[in-house]
């Protein structure tokens, strides 16, 4: 038997090389939404405003991005978010950047409520549970700078592979991120079970005439989609959803690989096909960044050969 959260450090640092470039993603998104019209106090949303509109545990909470209201300083506060995202993706004090970058990444969608999404909620908490993950020791910046003093036998070490070499973890942020994956699907599933639309096969299709979100290939899908062919490939989100994260927690180790790949590489080609028709990046990026963290070893040995 193996600890069904015990998972693979080159998959966690996969995940946070991920994770900071969806951070980066997603302060592109936000300056090209409307930097100056949404943050600043000429804007939709003033500070005066969120005092008066947003909810408690919004007030509550202490954004940094509530100390500025003009231009030039909100410009420096996403440098510096920007310049933190870098580091944690590349693994640069990786534990104090991870705390900082969650802090300001919640700052920031505190600071708008108007605009966020369930994937800002989503990236918020996958940064929270990192940073209790030693994702840092693996093809990241500290990890170089301690082989240049890693010793072996009484010389120093100077292979790259050596230094960076695989080794699993399992501690009580692996076991959060994996709760925390399996009851985003396995919730999903129970909201659509209780949705007429869902049930009767019918979800797919309105969801590719939200025009708003929609892309150029949903249209063309829609238009083929059958009534047979909509019902089955509604349904299949809907199994896929509560059967896939359920494989995750196999414990047996002579199954556990090849459950695991499957698992990953079918909610991940779900995500792929929901990114391909509805414009929503950042929500994509997170779940990938997230799922990525489950690859097991057996994918990265194929890698190597």
């Amino acid at each position: 038997f193996r600890c069904p959260w015990e998972l693979d450090g080159r998959s966690l640092a996969l995940s946070r090389i991920l994770l900071g470039f969806t951070v980066l993603v997603d302060l592109a998104d936000r300056i090209w939404a409307g930097f100056y019209e949404h943050y600043t106090d000429v804007g939709s949303y003033p500070r005066s405003m969120y005092y008066g509109h947003a909810s408690y545990y919004r007030q509550w909470f202490p954004s940094i991005y509530m100390i500025a209201g003009t231009f030039t300083p909100l410009c420096v506060l996403f440098a510096v978010h920007a310049v933190f995202a870098l580091m944690f993706m590349v693994g640069y004090k990786t534990r104090l950047s991870n705390i900082i970058l969650w802090y300001m990444t919640a700052s920031l969608i505190v600071r708008n409520e108007t605009m966020t999404h369930a994937g800002d909620s989503l990236l918020c908490v996958t940064l929270f549970w990192n940073i209790f993950i030693p994702n840092g020791e693996l093809f990241s910046v500290d990890q170089a700078l301690k082989g240049m003093f890693a010793v072996e036998n009484g010389q120093p070490v100077t292979s790259v592979r050596k230094v960076n070499q695989a080794r699993n973890v399992c501690c009580i942020g692996t076991f959060a991120l994996l709760v925390q994956v399996s009851l985003l699907y396995i919730a999903s599933t129970i909201f659509k079970s209780r949705d007429a639309s869902w049930t009767g096969g019918t979800a797919l299709y309105y969801a590719l005439s939200t025009k708003y979100l929609t892309t150029w290939p949903s249209t063309l899908l829609r238009s083929s989609l059958s009534g047979p062919l909509c019902f089955v490939l509604t349904r299949s989100v809907v199994f896929g959803q509560f059967v896939c994260p359920l494989l995750l927690w196999v414990p047996i180790a002579s199954l556990r690989s090849l459950l695991a790949l499957t698992g990953v590489a079918l909610l991940l080609s779900m995500h792929v096909g929901i990114v391909l028709m509805m414009n929503i990046p950042v929500f994509f990026l997170v779940d990938l960044s997230q799922l990525s963290a489950f690859l097991p070893g057996a994918f990265w040995q194929f890698v190597e050969q």
